[in-house]
């Protein structure tokens, strides 16, 4: 039998990969059940104190009604009733101490604020004499006749506490500098305020540099042929990481009695309804499980997450919501810090984590086409290789990054130039990104598309992914990105992105349903020439280990249900459009 290397190695890498997913399951069971534990006897040792208490209440009660019962036998009624009297006029004069204690209190501080406004009072009237010179005015002098000055002061207010003779200290100090320098000191100027987190953090403003993208393969779009020749739109150097677990600055900012977050109620009842199910099915996943596998609860969740994306929302829904709150919203599930020990499937922290990043944009729209320009042709409505992204998006992304970055595994788009609006690829028509300008060059991402005449190998884990042709025996540009990625050492050696389009032949299990699936990070391990008339290369690219699986089957399958279901919707209105141009 011939030994076959790729199904040699895919078999180990899948060994490690289920012993690795075994000995994850088993430590995260450990800490839950540990966490659980640790709960259940907090909560048992709350209980006992509790109860110790009630009974010393008790106790303490009874002991009063004996005390109060022996004496009433013991004392005859008219003495009983004139003590009892006596008791109570004690208790007023009490309470009329407490107060009038109270009343002097506060008459001091009264005081003791007023001595120390008398004293800044002074400290002012001092601080703005006129500064002599330094040839006429003896610092010492001038030292010793201010601290005699504010001692009779301070010995006339021989009340006050240790902090504020510490004051006057510090403004003899202070005053003594002033009255020595040849020169009126000038205020310093303020010091600008650091920006926070949240504020550094702004996905839809990153660093922009002159880089651009040469057209690279020209894979099919929805089932056409794109345009050669298309060019991609200068992007910025490096990309921002995505906020996790911190609610954005525009969400914290909204005042909770603000004139709009009173009207939402109102005006949104049916959506916050909808919102308050999902925020409920999340506490059900929460509970203890009522299953032996908690599936259902999940699935219900997952059905609920994927109608989320396509609920009308605006920031003060989401406020008044608090879906975005650490502790309430979309980061318990896809933060472990404020998960309360749930282990969420992954497919569901992913999904979590792509509408969380794009909520934290202020990206509400529902159009799966936001911020595409249609520009069809005259009986082409239902063509898309003439769109272009709307230059006023505020959620624009640029793609020209090595890695993952704000990009989830399994993220869906229903075209090429969507892709590329959120920065998962550069090129609006070409299957290869790279920029050879960049610090180490290489390629960024690829997408497969099938093609007309690629050879494209697709076993999931590990591709034979083509390059382009060549007019001579000189590799093209987008060939020679993937050349130089594979020309760095291993530690310089970034992955790609991957990209797998609907236009694989239908005999590919990997093929998505529809549109563009990101599936993940690839090395660039080899390349074989096929062509050499053409240059055409033939590079093997491999899945990087410890990803999320590709989400080609299942229930974690993308694109969704509701997104077909919204695609297809699209797709039925363009060429309804285009019949009647036509």
């Amino acid at each position: 039998m011939e030994y076959n290397y790729h199904a040699d190695m895919a078999a180990r890498r899948a060994k490690v990969r289920v012993k690795m997913e075994e000995q994850d399951r088993i430590l995260k069971q450990e800490k839950q059940e540990e966490t659980m534990q640790q709960a259940k006897e907090q909560e048992e040792i709350e209980q006992r104190a509790r109860e110790k208490e009630e009974d010393d209440q008790r106790v303490r009660q009874q002991e009063e009604r004996t005390l109060n019962a022996r004496e009433r036998e013991e004392i005859p009624p008219k003495d009983m009733k004139f003590i009892d009297r006596i008791r109570k006029v004690i208790g007023q004069k009490r309470t009329t101490t407490k107060v009038e204690e109270q009343e002097e209190g506060d008459q001091k501080a009264g005081e003791r604020e007023e001595r120390i406004q008398q004293r800044n009072t002074l400290g002012n009237s001092v601080s703005q004499v006129p500064s002599p010179s330094a040839s006429t005015l003896n610092p010492k002098m001038t030292r010793l006749s201010l601290k005699a000055s504010l001692g009779t002061e301070s010995r006339k207010r021989n009340r006050s506490s240790s902090g504020e003779r510490q004051k006057v200290r510090r403004q003899v100090r202070h005053k003594h500098i002033l009255l020595s320098s040849p020169e009126p000191l000038s205020s310093p100027e303020p010091q600008p305020t650091p920006t926070t987190s949240a504020e550094a953090i702004k996905l839809s403003e990153p660093v922009k540099s002159p880089t651009s993208s040469r057209p690279g393969r020209k894979p099919k779009s929805d089932g056409d042929e794109q345009k050669a020749g298309a060019s991609t739109e200068a992007s910025p150097n490096t990309q921002p990481p995505p906020i996790k677990g911190q609610p954005p600055e525009w969400y914290t900012k909204i005042r909770k009695d603000g004139p709009e977050m009173k009207q939402v109620r109102k005006r949104s009842a049916n959506i916050l309804t909808a919102l308050s199910r999902f925020k409920d099915a999340i506490k059900e996943c929460e509970k203890p499980p009522r299953y032996s596998y908690p599936a259902p609860l999940f699935q219900a969740l997952r059905e609920q997450l994927h109608d989320l994306e396509f609920l009308a929302v605006d920031r003060y829904i989401l406020r008044t919501a608090r879906l975005l709150d650490n502790q309430t919203g979309l980061p318990k599930i896809f933060n472990p810090k404020y998960s309360g020990g749930v282990d969420y499937p992954w497919d569901i922290r992913a999904d979590a984590e792509q509408l969380y990043n794009r909520w934290a944009l202020e990206v509400f729209s529902t159009d799966l086409l936001r911020g595409i320009v249609a520009s069809r042709q005259k009986g082409k409505a239902d063509k898309r290789n003439a769109d272009s992204i709307d230059r006023s998006f505020t959620g624009r992304h640029f793609a020209n990054f090595h890695g993952q970055g704000h990009l989830v595994n399994g993220q869906w788009w229903p075209t090429q130039l969507t892709a590329v609006r959120d920065g998962a690829h550069g090129a609006a028509q070409g299957g290869i990104y790279g920029d050879s300008t960049a610090a180490h060059g290489g390629a960024y991402s690829v997408v497969l598309s099938g093609g007309n005449h690629y050879g494209d190998v697709d076993h999931g884990a590990s591709i034979w992914y083509s390059g382009t042709d060549s007019r001579d025996e000189t590799p093209t540009e987008n060939t020679r990105r993937l050349l130089e990625t594979l020309e760095l050492p291993p530690p310089l050696r970034q992955p790609v992105r991957v990209i797998r389009s609907w236009n694989l032949p239908k005999d590919n299990r990997y093929r998505p349903e529809r549109g563009f699936r990101y599936d993940g990070l690839y090395d660039v391990v080899r390349e074989k020439v096929v062509d050499p008339a053409k240059a055409v290369h033939s590079f093997c690219l491999v899945r990087r280990l410890g990803q999320d699986p590709i989400r080609y089957q299942g229930a974690e399958a993308r694109p969704t249900a509701q997104e077909i279901r919204e695609y297809d919707r699209l797709r039925e209105l363009e060429r309804t459009a285009g019949s009647e141009v036509g």
